[in-house]
Parts: C-alpha cells; sequence; structure tokens
C-alpha cells in the first residue's frame, strides 16, 4: 500500500518541527522522524490504527509522543 500526504499533514509535521527546533533542533529532527516511521508503518499495516470518530477514518498514536495520525484506507 502507498503512503500518501494531505497537504495539511505535512504542514502540520512542518509546524512541530519548527516548534521544537527553536530550542532543540537535534530533538525536532528525531521527533518528526518518530512521526514519519509511525505513518509508513502504515502502508504494512493500514488496519494497526484504531477506528477514528469521523467514518472511514483511522486513528494512530505515534509511540512515545503526543501526537496522532488520522489516515484513511483507499483502494
Amino acid at each position: 500500500m502507498t503512503v500518501r500526504y494531505d497537504a495539511r499533514a505535512l504542514k502540520d509535521i512542518e509546524a512541530i518541527h519548527e516548534y521544537i527546533a527553536r530550542d532543540d533542533p537535534i530533538a525536532a529532527a528525531r521527533v518528526v522522524s518518530r512521526i514519519e516511521r509511525a505513518i509508513q508503518r502504515l502502508a504494512v499495516l493500514p488496519l494497526s490504527a484504531r477506528p477514528g470518530r469521523v467514518p472511514g477514518t483511522r486513528v494512530l498514536a505515534v509511540p512515545g509522543l503526543p501526537y496522532v495520525v488520522i489516515h484513511r484506507i483507499t483502494r
């Protein structure tokens, strides 16, 4: 399965990086890397996330971080 990023998701990831990088650029890169790894795992295990509140969506908690990834599975 292929992962495609929504433009809003890319902006959110960029904003997370910018916010953390103000204090610690290395930590910012690590956080973004962990988020992106979690997203890429969805390509292999798309149903590993719990169903979301919005019908047709799923929510993946990023391990060890206070972030979630909301995604939709399409064929």
